[in-house]
């Protein structure tokens, strides 16, 4: 990996960081869409990226490159998940 590629995959990672921030301050669905979309794009890349290239690592690495990255995706993923709405309760008394 050259150094640049390495500054660049930092920055995306800085930039994902500060989105993330920016979720947790405001907390409206909108913004949790966004950043489940942009999290998600960002590791759907980067887990065929890495599942093009596990030839290049041991067992082991190969192992936790797809668990890690899998994981990664999933946890992107879940913020697309519609938000539970609490049951409706009869009214008491009626």
């Amino acid at each position: 990996m050259t150094a640049a590629t390495a500054a660049g995959i930092g920055s995306a990672y800085l930039a994902l960081c500060v989105l993330s921030g920016w979720v947790i301050v405001r907390r409206t669905r909108e913004i949790s869409l966004v950043a489940g979309s942009v999290w998600t794009m960002f590791n759907v890349a980067h887990f065929v990226f890495h599942m093009s290239h596990l030839d290049e690592f041991g067992s082991a690495d190969q192992f936790g490159n797809i668990v890690s990255l899998g994981a990664s995706l999933l946890l992107g993923l879940v913020l697309l998940v519609p938000e539970r709405q609490p049951p409706m309760t009869a009214a008491i008394g009626r």
